[in-house]
């Protein structure tokens, strides 16, 4: 590039953002403002700091970091006064957060014990003690300042050995032991200054056994013997939290899902930043995947920062349940149909390490229908996910059979040529399949069992109730089509010919019947999906094709799906 070219580059550039600057120019934050002031307060520059927070909050008068920022400047001045006022309008301010509310009140336990007021101190270090796990995971001091507030709280060794004890417990869920020890010292040391520390676990355990009304009584009583109001703030944050839990478990034993979502968002809200509510937004995460709204389960989700965690877990769980389903079925083999699986070791087909990486994306599904459910765009990402994850194992059964052990389609039966039809038995089985299914789920409704949600059956209902024509014809697409076609691929073109290649016909059947009523991840229909294998495994067996088994799991599907819109 010529010189000429770079210089006058170089000018245009310059003349662009001074053009810029002079257009947009930088404006002042409070935010930025406080940041500086932070440098300042570090370099001992404490009027020019004053001056900067002032002018934060001429910016913004509820910007609580900068009142914080004043009751620190007047805090090293050493005017208590102004620091108190400037701290306590900072806890007016600061709403939400907790790492900022258990800075001021540790700040402000401070003064009020410079000052000789040791109760008001008292009350201000236990705030911020009760606030510690937020303040040393987000700043990253585990210990220091922690260890400061113990300190200026005076917690004898004895004390802090059995809150700590009682916090272990609590963490591992031995939650009779939490109760045991705590109601053991409420007794022994009545009237405590203690009480309120051991009455807190004593209340957390209480709501995790979901024992909610005597913790309200706990409460009530605590109350009553505190006339002063010293401890209003965390008696109140307490009721709070065992109601709305009391209230979410009465909506989930009556299955009142919008209850139960209402409840727990109220939780969150009032609780923001407590240890517990990641695990509440993992709760609503899988609320609204039942109620269909996977735009909050996905927000949920991502921000429980629990996600990460779960798919290890989820992959973990995977990787140990397809090792110990190998396990399992290379023990059948081997012992129970020795000479067999000795005929056919060293055959190309059916291979062992096949088999494993069947179970593996088999048991992986349900993870990977809900990963496409939090991260697909479309207007009802359910029918697309199960879609895909239907066509993703039909493919993968279609390539070992085509591609890898390149089988003929009249081997696997996959064509009507050179097949045994029996035309009177999947006759017959169109018949009596839709009455066996109702009679079964007119035993559940006089039992007074109920169905649990699937990713089916909230489709379905979902679909029924405010589904467009074309979610309604994606749903008949899937249940009448795609579904029966990849399914029968699955169960009866892979499975059902891997299990009768090691083992002998029935067993087979048995099998491959037992993995096709696992599969649907409903229990309490388990023995139906189970006689459906064994049916279509029949058919199969006997027709030496698929095709008459895709025709009657599909008019079954459609059957079903019909009464369930009828109903």
């Amino acid at each position: 590039m010529k010189r000429p070219v770079v210089l006058w580059m170089t000018i245009f550039a310059l003349a662009g953002a001074f053009l810029y600057i002079g257009l947009f120019p930088r404006t002042e934050t409070a935010q930025g403002l406080h940041l500086r002031v932070q440098g300042l307060i570090g370099h001992g520059k404490f009027s020019q700091a004053e001056a900067l927070s002032r002018k934060a909050l001429a910016l913004d008068d509820q910007f609580a970091k900068s009142y914080i920022d004043l009751g620190n400047i007047y805090s090293f001045r050493g005017d208590y006064v102004l620091a108190e006022k400037a701290y306590l309008t900072a806890l007016e301010c600061i709403g939400a957060d907790r790492v900022d509310q258990a800075v001021t009140h540790y700040n402000l336990g401070g003064i009020y014990k410079r000052e000789g007021n040791g109760r008001q101190a008292w009350m201000h270090f236990l705030m911020a003690y009760e606030m510690r796990s937020e303040y040393y995971v987000i700043k990253n001091d585990p210990e220091g300042f922690v260890h400061q507030v113990e300190t200026d709280m005076n917690l004898p060794a004895e004390i802090f050995h059995r809150l700590q004890t009682l916090k272990t417990a609590l963490n591992k869920g031995r939650y009779q032991e939490v109760l045991a020890d705590s109601n053991q010292f409420l007794k022994d040391n009545p009237g405590s200054r203690y009480t309120v520390l051991f009455l807190k676990h004593r209340i957390r355990a209480l709501s995790s056994l979901e024992r909610y009304e005597e913790a309200i009584q706990r409460l009530e009583s605590f109350r009553r013997s505190d006339p002063s109001g010293v401890h209003k703030a965390w008696i109140d944050r307490m009721m709070d939290l065992v109601e709305l839990s009391a209230r979410e478990r009465f909506c989930r034993i009556r299955e009142d899902l919008p209850g139960q979502i209402l409840a727990l968002e109220r939780l969150k809200e009032k609780f923001p930043s407590e240890s517990f509510t990641r695990g509440i937004r993992l709760q609503l995460a899988e609320l609204y995947l039942k109620a269909g709204d996977y735009s909050r389960a996905s927000q949920e989700l991502r921000g429980s920062g629990l996600l990460r965690a779960r798919v290890i877990r989820f992959c973990l769980f995977v990787g140990i349940a397809s090792t110990l389903l190998m396990a399992g079925l290379t023990f059948i083999f081997r012992v129970l149909f020795r000479g067999r699986y000795l005929q056919q070791r060293g055959s190309p087909i059916f291979k062992g390490s096949h088999l494993y990486l069947f179970w593996v994306f088999l048991l992986g599904i349900p993870g990977l229908q809900v990963l496409a459910l939090l991260w697909l765009k479309t207007a009802n990402p359910a029918i697309v996910s199960l879609l895909l994850t239907h066509l993703l194992l039909a493919g993968l059964c279609l390539f070992f059979l085509k591609g890898i052990y390149r089988l003929d389609n009249t081997t696997l039966g996959f064509a009507w040529k050179a097949n045994r039809f029996n035309a009177p038995l999947p006759t017959v089985i169109l018949a009596v399949v839709p009455i066996v299914v109702l009679l079964g789920m007119g035993a559940l409704h006089d039992y007074g069992a109920r169905v649990p949600s699937s990713g089916v059956r909230g489709l379905i209902q979902s679909v029924s109730q405010r589904g467009s024509g074309a979610e309604v014809f994606g749903v008949v697409l899937l249940l009448g089509l795609v579904g029966p076609i990849c399914e029968e691929i699955v169960f009866r073109g892979y499975l059902f010919n891997c299990f009768r290649w090691h083992t002998s016909g029935m067993v087979a059947v048995a099998l491959s019947a037992l993995a096709f009523a696992l599969a649907h991840q409903i229990p309490v229909l388990l023995p139906y999906y189970f006689a459906l294998g064994i049916i279509l495994a029949v058919l199969y067996s006997k027709s030496r094709s698929i095709l008459p088994c895709i025709l009657t799991h599909s008019l079954l599907n459609l059957t079903l799906l019909t009464l369930s819109w009828l109903s």
